[in-house]
């Protein structure tokens, strides 16, 4: 893969995230994170990488002086250009699109991708593999109806409807209560 996603934390270790094949899935991917981050107010930097030469910084101005030295793009480290025992996203015709470490950055990536996959009308097939094994297959039209689905509004089928009790429940043996015997009697 080409393209390399890193994150670096202000007082921690720059960090390898994810690989695409495509310049532009790279900067979407980024794109998505620094929305998530700015909802969560976290300054995290990115740094995007095409084959070891870091094209764009995101974020380093808010970082500020508390940044440590970046490991990748000030070259004191070289850049691994695979991501061992992570996760790999394949398309319908067995093409690698990406690799994570994280599975939940997989699937952040793979909703947003079936997003516009499904508005634009295409019909894909996407597969998450981790070390030769298949860990879960995503396909547009599933995802369609899923989307649907909880766009529907289905209200919950579980609500509470409490039934009214006519008398109040009381251990055994002990006598009725004043109140019982006031309702008969009228």
């Amino acid at each position: 893969m080409k393209y390399q996603v890193t994150q670096q934390y202000a007082r921690d270790d720059e960090r390898l995230m994810a690989n695409f094949t495509a310049l532009a899935e790279a900067k979407a991917y980024i794109t998505t994170r620094l929305e998530a981050d700015a909802q969560q107010r976290l300054n995290i930097v990115y740094r995007l990488f095409d084959r070891k030469q870091c094209l764009q910084e995101y974020n380093k101005a808010k970082a500020g002086a508390l940044l440590h030295e970046a490991l990748y793009a000030d070259g004191t480290q070289l850049l691994p250009e695979t991501i061992n025992h992570g996760y790999e996203v394949q398309d319908s015709h067995l093409h690698d699109v990406a690799a994570f470490y994280q599975l939940g950055d997989a699937r952040d990536f793979l909703t947003k991708r079936l997003t516009q996959d499904v508005g634009m009308g295409h019909q894909v097939h996407y597969q998450i593999i981790k070390d030769n094994m298949l860990i879960e297959t995503l396909d547009s039209a599933a995802f369609a109806i899923a989307q649907q689905r909880d766009e529907g509004g289905m209200a919950s089928s579980i609500a509470f409807r409490p039934t009214p009790l006519n008398t109040s429940p009381r251990p055994s043996g002990t006598p009725p209560s004043v109140m019982d015997k006031a309702e008969e009697n009228v």
